[in-house]
């Protein structure tokens, strides 16, 4: 029997230039694996913990940036792991900060560049993260206001309270 499991992460950290998003994109080392293949940040959830801390811990080791806003992108990437027989599902994460902000890479990576959504899209190498990416353009990163419900940090401010579960 396939197992389904969720034990991954991917996260578009982007920053708005002049109204419209950059997104940082990061190349893998020789050493890691899959070397040469640019992404933005990935990573597998630790023990006990939820996609949303896995996401806020990769961007910090893998780049070093605390990002100012962190939204939840309507996108779930879902691919046959053929290693494990599993089917993984893989949320995707949209990370802001400031342009200035310069990554520190970890030894995971050796180049990272601020490019545009046509640029990061162009380089992704598997087409889930490239639709990811395309929901994260269409959703947040590409519009002046995006869906408050979207954001996670700092949470949303809104009028009424928000609600789990069944409406």
């Amino acid at each position: 029997m396939t197992e389904i499991a969720s034990m991954m992460v991917e996260v578009f950290i982007f920053a708005r230039v002049d109204g419209a998003p950059r997104y940082l994109m990061l190349r893998r080392s020789p050493s890691a694996y899959m070397p040469g293949v640019w992404q933005g940040v990935t990573g597998r959830l630790e023990d006990g913990e939820n996609a949303e801390d896995a996401a806020l811990r990769e961007i910090k080791e893998e780049t070093g940036i605390n990002p100012i806003e962190l939204w939840r992108v309507n996108y779930v990437s879902v691919f046959y792991a053929s290693r494990s027989h599993r089917v993984q599902c893989v949320p995707t994460f949209a990370a802001r900060c400031e342009q200035t902000v310069e990554p520190k890479l970890s030894a995971e990576h050796d180049a990272w560049e601020w490019v545009d959504y046509t640029e990061a899209s162009n380089c992704l190498m598997w087409s889930t993260s490239r639709r990811a990416l395309q929901v994260c353009q269409q959703e947040i990163a590409g519009m002046e206001a995006p869906n408050p419900w979207l954001r996670l940090i700092p949470p949303p401010v809104l009028d009424m309270p928000l609600h789990e579960g069944p409406i």
